[in-house]
């Protein structure tokens, strides 16, 4: 990541010497408009929609992936109360199943002892 934007900057660099040493006035014509402007504006607004134009993907496809985490993060957060709400509802059958087998227990003690 960091060599990339080493090389960006190098690049930008080069761009605005390249810009500063052409600075006289030329004609521009693009579909239905013209005007003469500094060779400098050409090349810095060139490079800069060129930058952009690149960029776009990139960010678009990083704001895609942010939801998709925010998204994530949320379906973790709900899944992980549904753990903890069925572990509970685990304890508890748990329990209730322990004091069923209590109450057996005692059931046949005392069928024994009125057997007797």
């Amino acid at each position: 990541m960091q060599s990339l934007l080493i090389a960006a900057l190098v690049f930008a660099l080069l761009v605005a010497v390249f810009a500063s040493q052409n600075v006289e006035p030329t004609q521009i014509n693009f579909l239905f408009w013209g005007g003469e402007t500094s060779l400098v504006v050409v090349v810095i607004i060139a490079a800069t929609l060129g930058a952009l134009i690149m960029g776009l993907p990139g960010w678009i496809k990083q704001f895609r992936l942010n939801i998709m985490l925010r998204n994530s993060k949320a379906r973790i957060k709900k899944l992980e109360e549904e753990v903890e709400t069925l572990q509970e509802a685990l304890s508890r059958l748990r329990r209730a199943e322990e004091e069923d087998e209590e109450t057996q227990l005692e059931r046949l003690v005392v069928e024994d002892n009125n057997k007797e």
